[in-house]
C-alpha cells in the first residue's frame, strides 16, 4: 500500500444511464486527481451498473482514472453495466484487458463482442507503437465494412497518428497513451469516432514548459487548450512544429466533423456546424482528444 493512501477511505463514482464523458459525473467526486500525492483513497470504484449507453470518451476516462488511482496504491474496481447492450459495448472496447493488466478488478460477466470497434483500446508508449497501431487500423478499415468510403481510410489513420504521437511525445504519462476507434452505422449515415487519451501532465503544463510561448494565453486549462490549436504552437518550443493539432482543429471545422479536446479542467469543442467553444469543465486527469467524422450511407 502506498504510504500516502488511507485504507479506510473509499471514492465511489456512479455513472448515469447515458455516460458520454466525464462531464456527466458528479463534479465533487471527479475533482480528486489521481495524478497527485493528495489522492489518498484506499479504494476507488467506478460504478457503471446503471448505464444503458457508454461513449468511448467515458470508457477512456474509466481506463485513465482507474489506472492512475491504482498506481497511487488504491484498490480499484470497475462495476460493469447491468444492461446487456452497454455491457457488450464496454467489453468490445478492450477496456477489460487494459485495466486487468493495471491491476484493476472488473466486477461483472463477460459479454459478447460487437463488430463496431475498429480498434479496441490499446496502449502506446513510443512512435513505433503508434505506427504499428495505425497499420492495424488501416488493415481493419480496408478489410471491414464496405459502408466506409475508401477516402476516409487515410483520414482516420492520419488523424489517429497525429493525436497519438502528441500523447507519446508530450504527455509524460506513466500509463502510456491509450486509443480507440469506433464505427457507428445508422439508418442514413455512419460515423467514425477516434479517441486518444493519456494520464499525463496536461496541455497547460506542456505549453508553459516552453519559455517562448505566451504565458497569458496559458493561464488556465481552457485557454491553454484553445491556444494549443493555433498554427505553429508546440510544446517543444520549436517554431517549425505544431502543425498536427492545428491541422486536426482546422479539419474539424469542415461539415460533418466534430472535435473535443479535454485537458485538466479545460475543454475545447468544435461541432459539426463549426461552432467553437472553450470553457471550464470537470477534471480529466491528463488529456483526451475526440474526433467524430460523419458520412452518408448509400
Amino acid at each position: 500500500m502506498d504510504p500516502h493512501t488511507s485504507d479506510d477511505s473509499t471514492l465511489e463514482i456512479r455513472a448515469p444511464k447515458r455516460f458520454n464523458f466525464v462531464r456527466n459525473l458528479d463534479a465533487r467526486l471527479t475533482s480528486h486527481d489521481p495524478r497527485t500525492l493528495r489522492y489518498v483513497f484506499g479504494k476507488s470504484i467506478a460504478d457503471l451498473r446503471a448505464c444503458t449507453y457508454i461513449g468511448i470518451e467515458a470508457i477512456l476516462w474509466c481506463a485513465v482514472f482507474l489506472s492512475l488511482a491504482r498506481q497511487r496504491g488504491s484498490n480499484c474496481e470497475l462495476l460493469l453495466p447491468n444492461d446487456q447492450g452497454a455491457s457488450d459495448s464496454l467489453e468490445s472496447s478492450g477496456v477489460r484487458e487494459i485495466l486487468s493488466l493495471a491491476g484493476v478488478r472488473i466486477a461483472g460477466c463477460n459479454s459478447a463482442d460487437t463488430p463496431s470497434i475498429i480498434l479496441p483500446m490499446c496502449v502506446m508508449q513510443s512512435f513505433n507503437d503508434v505506427e504499428d497501431t495505425a497499420n492495424r487500423i488501416l488493415d481493419r478499415l480496408a478489410s471491414g465494412s464496405g459502408s466506409i468510403p475508401p477516402n476516409l481510410h487515410s483520414t482516420v489513420t492520419e488523424t489517429f497518428v497525429e493525436l497519438a504521437n502528441n500523447g507519446v511525445e508530450h504527455s509524460q504519462s506513466d500509463i502510456g497513451t491509450l486509443g480507440i476507434v469506433k464505427l457507428d452505422i445508422g439508418k442514413r449515415k455512419g460515423s467514425l469516432e477516434i479517441a486518444v487519451a493519456d494520464g499525463g501532465v496536461g496541455i497547460r503544463q506542456t505549453l508553459n514548459a516552453a519559455a517562448c510561448l505566451d504565458e497569458k494565453r496559458t493561464s488556465s486549462d481552457w485557454s491553454s487548450v484553445e491556444y494549443a490549436t493555433g498554427e505553429l504552437v508546440s510544446g517543444t518550443g520549436d517554431s517549425h512544429r505544431g502543425i498536427g493539432l492545428f491541422g486536426v482543429s482546422e479539419d474539424s471545422r469542415l461539415p460533418s466533423v466534430a472535435l473535443r479536446i479535454h485537458s485538466g479542467n479545460g475543454i475545447l469543442h468544435i461541432n459539426e456546424s463549426s461552432e467553437f467553444r472553450a470553457f471550464r469543465s470537470r477534471l480529466f486527469p491528463g488529456t483526451l482528444v475526440y474526433v467524430s467524422i460523419q458520412f452518408p450511407l448509400f
